[in-house]
């Protein structure tokens, strides 16, 4: 139920959180959540602790009140989401899993850790693999690097593939400005409007490159092969209502070889969906990456490089068996029995 602005004003904000903590649905959670995050309240992050401890606010209040807590920058955040990895359900979890893989905060990788060791199986666990690869990579720190199972095969695209072109013209900055506000929530924290938006094309589909921060901060490459890094975030125009749709995020760390990076994609589950190699020395880096068989991947395979000194991209090669948005994505996770 969507109210208007006349009627919205009406509902006191204290009304929203009680109906809320309840489990009323004489207002729509949803819509009742989204009021709230739009009101101007004292100690909103206490809001959203109550919201995640009551027994009967609904799981899906539960998980969007642990994404609002994680982005609330209030300094008690970890701590809170910490705690509802033992106490709340399996839902509150997944919110607080996938808040604390955002922060910037190594207490937050070891209370992932910990959580992901005990976690029984299950979407929960898988989560818990993917936050703690998150912060491990975000963060440069030790554990949660990736491996592919052994028997994982590459996809071959085949013959009928499409080619991923890169456009010739450059986005405008109020294009860039709605391309990196659609991804917003989905970048992992690498991207905050400084370095640069490339688009692609792929059949009738707009692809959409975001890279991190650091290709702007520095000129020089050599820190892809220094540590743990996520480079990029890869997308498309979605018909969600937020309009964008993150495809994969490249994981990057360094190889056994001198000067050689080791390259992991990992899709909106938190599953590898193709790996890949390169090299990096100076403001100059090179990579390839194909896709994995791994259930509801699509194949496709590129290879290029990035010029640090004029911030450009090029493909070699860039191509996909099927279009981008076959791809899987998602905002919650599918409830498992």
């Amino acid at each position: 139920m969507e109210l208007n602005i006349a009627k919205e004003s009406r509902i006191g904000s204290e009304s929203l959180i009680d109906s809320l903590m309840r489990g009323e649905r004489t207002l729509d959670p949803a819509t009742a959540f989204r009021i709230l995050k739009r009101r101007k309240i004292a100690d909103k992050h206490l809001v959203f602790r109550r919201l995640l401890e009551s027994p009967l606010s609904e799981r899906q209040v539960k998980l969007e009140a642990a994404l609002a807590l994680g982005r609330s920058q209030h300094r008690d955040r970890v701590e809170i989401l910490t705690g509802q990895l033992a106490e709340g359900d399996d839902l509150a979890r997944f919110g607080a899993l996938r808040a604390l893989s955002q922060q910037d905060d190594p207490e937050a990788f070891e209370a992932v850790s910990a959580y992901r060791a005990e976690a029984r199986d299950g979407f929960v666990k898988r989560e818990a693999r993917y936050a703690e690869a998150v912060l491990a990579y975000r963060l440069n720190l030790d554990g949660g690097t990736l491996k592919v199972p052994s028997k994982t095969k590459i996809l071959d695209v085949g013959p009928e593939a499409t080619t991923i072109t890169l456009r010739d013209s450059k986005l405008g900055a109020d294009k860039i400005k709605e391309i990196r506000k659609g991804f917003e929530g989905q970048a992992l924290g690498i991207d905050s409007g400084k370095a640069p938006v490339f688009a692609a094309r792929c059949g009738k589909k707009d692809v959409f490159i975001l890279l991190s921060d650091r290709f702007a901060k520095e000129r020089s490459l050599d820190w892809l092969r220094g540590g743990k890094s996520i480079p990029a975030v890869i997308g498309y125009r979605d018909y969600c209502p937020e309009g964008y749709g993150a495809a994969f995020h490249l994981f990057c760390h360094p190889a056994k070889k001198a000067g050689a990076i080791v390259l992991h994609a990992l899709n909106m589950r938190g599953r590898i969906v193709a790996v890949g190699e390169g090299e990096a020395k100076g403001d100059q880096a090179r990579f390839s990456l194909k896709s994995l068989d791994v259930p509801g991947q699509f194949a496709f395979e590129m290879a290029g490089a990035f010029d640090g000194a004029r911030q450009a991209l090029s493909f070699a090669e860039a191509r996909s068996s099927t279009r981008l948005d076959r791809a899987e994505s998602r905002k919650t996770p599918r409830r498992e029995r």
